[in-house]
């Protein structure tokens, strides 16, 4: 866990920027985390972290990962699927 934006330094954002962030999840509530969301959404794109912000995007993630580390799972190329 790390400091929202304007609660304290370093926060997320200086996290990001540094490389020590490589998966945001942020379940953001009410207005007031309107401008923290924009913040990290802006910071993770421009340094290129995902930022997931729902719930069950965040188990997806958790079953993809377990999944591959499994050897459960493997990418596959989208042609692949429509056999070309």
């Amino acid at each position: 866990m790390v400091f929202k934006v304007r609660e304290g330094r370093p926060d997320i954002v200086d996290h990001v920027r540094n490389g020590r962030i490589q998966l945001m999840i942020n379940t953001p509530l009410g207005k007031k985390s309107v401008y923290d969301e924009q913040a990290m959404r802006l910071a993770g794109l421009r340094f290129g972290v995902p930022c997931i912000t729902t719930v069950r995007a965040a188990q997806a993630v958790v079953r993809a990962v377990r999944s591959v580390r499994a050897g459960e799972l493997r990418a596959i190329k989208l042609q692949q699927l429509h056999g070309e």
